[in-house]
């Protein structure tokens, strides 16, 4: 190894050691913090395939270019180190989704809560420029040509193996890593922080692209539903709420006021025990919109979905929201509706709730029409910064994430003479830092129930028979438990992501119609179910009758079965038991 004369030796090692060391950074925090990757052997590959993919690099470029190019797999690096830090894995398929497909009022909201980590990381990337500038010459690393080729092809030796074993065992992709014994060279190579990017970037292409070449074969697709001829003109609403966690709710048995409003209200009928089949809506929502189920998706991306299926019963069908403005199969779903209604927002102003859906159901309600109705309403209920879930009126529980500060995140500390003698412990710091998530998440509760509530006021008013299933699409972690776990979405996730609140209210003009319906509901409210039921029963509650209908998954049917293990999909779309 050579260096310019004008370059301190001393200075230049250190400066190539840390710059090498920031690109390793990930490979090195997931040895310790990835649990899929374990034993000597498999972490010693995950570790090599790392090195030997750099490398190349600076094999075949000079080493000051060489970093250069190599910046932009610092934000990587930092997303992978989040996500192990979050979920004790390496990144996982709908992790990356989720990064692609943040809309921008989620980036916003993101930047505008951790704006001091974000320019710390742009200062850091700065840092690391100015050292590439100063420190690193413009040189090869190796100058000797036979030095460079012997140790790329070694590289490439390496990496034709794993190609190799990769495509022999590409079925793996659609496999988890505990259901077969896996080579170890395919599970270093695809784990290896920023070859697992790619890999699982190549992976979601791949379910992009079959979902989008199906979607264009859909156009003739029929469910075989004959449309209905009676006379009720009945309302059929689905309202999918979003990170609404079961034990939240006072209506559910929860010791807080969350549910004040729903609570009172006749004709409503709360299920004790319905779960999710992802934590993720990019999931779950899809799922619950089709007749797929996770161990049978094959429906998923080759029939029509929920709406559709009413518009062939002769249902005139909207869809009114506010949140996944960027989900592909959504899209075309709210695109085939009569109504289709995204509230565009941006949230770099004030609050965002979901009382701005209000102004579009009651159009879609009160305009001229000669059909029955199926509406789905896409609430963003409590998704995080919860505090912008709700106005200020519904700031019932405090202090909330608005106004709490390090003094009440250190409220057991003694102050004497402006200086902190005695520290909080970290017992205390995070009971603190639960009690502000909790009263911040509890407030978005107790909006949702008052927006809900404002929604059954619309429906009343229509003097219909009108019938509402409302549905969480996954819940939320609050640091629960001593894995203090945040937010949603994480590999295999936990119990509180998966058990959401599932109630149906119906007025009083259906109960009239369908007092056998109201018994079994009733009867199966104890039940354990999952979202997979909701296509089924939201057709058997508005009487379709459809060749493939499952009256076993049917809440308002003495033939349902209850679930005694839900399955659901993990992180990388794998089938996997819902934790309960």
């Amino acid at each position: 190894m050579t260096t310019p004369t004008s370059t301190n030796r001393r200075k230049y090692l250190a400066s190539f050691i840390f710059l090498s060391l920031l690109l390793l950074l990930p490979n090195l925090t997931g040895i310790f913090l990835a649990e899929d990757i374990s034993g000597f052997g498999l972490t010693l590959i995950y570790f090599i395939s790392a090195v030997l993919f750099w490398l190349i690099g600076l094999t075949i470029l000079p080493q000051r270019l060489f970093f250069y190019l190599s910046s932009p797999i610092l934000i990587l690096n930092i997303i992978e180190i989040v996500y192990q830090v979050m979920d004790r894995r390496t990144t996982s398929v709908m992790f990356i989704y989720t990064v692609i497909a943040a809309e921008p009022g989620e980036f916003w909201e993101l930047v505008t809560t951790y704006w001091p980590l974000f320019i710390l990381a742009f200062l850091f990337i700065g840092l690391y420029f100015f050292i590439c500038r100063r420190n690193i010459p413009a040189e090869p690393l190796l100058h000797h040509k036979s030095a460079r080729r012997t140790i790329f092809s070694l590289c490439m030796l390496w990496f034709i193996i794993c190609a190799g074993v990769l495509y022999h065992y590409k079925h793996l992709l659609q496999v988890h890593d505990d259901d077969y014994v896996s080579p170890t060279i395919f599970i270093g190579m695809s784990k290896s922080c920023p070859i697992n990017m790619f890999v699982q970037s190549a992976h979601l292409a791949i379910v992009w692209d079959d979902i989008n070449g199906q979607n264009r074969l859909l156009h003739d697709f029929k469910f075989g539903i004959e449309p209905k001829t009676d006379d009720n003109d009945e309302i059929v609403v689905l309202l999918v709420g979003e990170t609404a966690r079961y034990d939240h709710w006072a209506l559910n048995g929860y010791s807080r006021p969350t549910s004040p409003l729903l609570s009172q209200r006749d004709g409503l009928i709360s299920f004790d025990s319905c779960y999710s089949i992802a934590n993720l809506t990019t999931i779950s929502v899809p799922y619950m919109l089709s007749r797929a189920t996770p161990q049978f998706n094959y429906p998923y991306s080759n029939e029509k979905s929920l709406p559709e299926a009413f518009a062939e019963a002769g249902y005139t069908t909207a869809w009114i929201a506010d949140q996944s403005f960027t989900n592909t199969f959504l899209r075309r779903i709210s695109a085939s509706c009569d109504v289709c209604n995204y509230e565009p927002h941006t949230r770099i102003k004030g609050d965002f709730c979901d009382s701005i859906l209000i102004a579009p159901l009651h159009k879609v309600l009160t305009q001229p029409r000669k059909n029955k109705q199926m509406i789905v309403i896409h609430s963003l209920g409590s998704h995080y910064k919860y505090t912008c879930r709700y106005p200020q009126e519904f700031r019932i529980f405090t202090p909330d994430l608005n106004e709490a500060s390090a003094k009440d995140m250190l409220s057991e500390a003694i102050v004497e003479h402006n200086r902190i003698v005695r520290k909080v412990d970290s017992e205390q710091l995070i009971n603190n830092i639960r009690e502000v998530l909790v009263n911040s998440y509890d407030n978005t509760i107790v909006y949702t129930d008052f927006f809900i509530n404002s929604v059954i006021q619309e429906l009343e008013a229509t003097g219909k028979p009108v019938v509402m299933l409302y549905v969480g699409d996954h819940g939320e972690n609050l640091m629960d438990d001593e894995r203090l776990m945040l937010m949603h979405g994480t590999f295999l996730g936990s119990r509180w992501e998966y058990h959401v609140p599932m109630f149906i209210w119906t007025s009083k003009q259906y109960r009239k119609l369908h007092p056998d319906k109201i018994d079994n509901l009733t009867a199966n409210r104890t039940k354990q179910i999952s979202t997979m039921n909701v296509f089924h029963t939201l057709l058997n509650l508005a009487d379709i009758q459809y060749q493939n209908l499952d009256h076993t998954k049917c809440l308002d049917d003495t033939a349902l079965v209850a679930d005694t293990i839900t399955w659901g999909l993990d992180g990388n779309l794998q089938l996997t038991i819902i934790p309960q």
